[in-house]
């Protein structure tokens, strides 16, 4: 008799759910809206081992600096302690990639390291904003 029971409450658990799908929020762009008023975020470029800040980074103000910092800092930190992917993990990737015709993207070791440099570069604006500067020896995990 409980199985009974069970297999009901199942049937109408899974009957209910399939009726109250999560409504699809829609997003429209008016002019003046809060669509129009997000601008993407200009990076910086990367040259040998020096990144270059963009206009927009170096507009930054002492407070969103540092916060940007901190994020990549903690971002550094979680890689650090994940383990590397394997050469066939790799290569399936890279395959899987291929297939669907997108770019190839960029290497984890590539992207630490323009990160690494991202943060020194930021460093050294906050020295030239005359801010609280950041011991990143201190912050950064060895690298792999």
């Amino acid at each position: 008799m409980t199985q009974r029971y069970t297999l009901m409450t199942l049937a109408i658990v899974l009957a209910v759910s399939a009726c109250t799908g999560a409504p699809q929020l829609q997003q429209t762009e008016q002019r003046g809206g809060p669509m129009s008023m997000a601008k993407p975020f200009e990076s910086g470029t990367m040259s040998g081992a020096v990144y270059t800040p963009s206009s927009t980074e170096q507009a930054l103000d002492c407070k969103k600096l540092k916060g940007s910092m901190l994020i990549i800092i903690a971002r550094l930190k979680d890689s650090a302690a994940r383990p590397k992917a394997s050469a066939t993990s790799a290569a399936i990737q890279s395959g899987v990639s291929a297939v669907r015709g997108q770019p190839n993207t960029m290497d984890l070791d590539a992207e630490l390291k323009r990160e690494r440099a991202r943060l020194t570069a930021y460093n050294g604006l906050l020295a030239e904003k005359k801010c609280l500067t950041m011991d990143l020896a201190n912050e950064l995990p060895v690298t792999r």
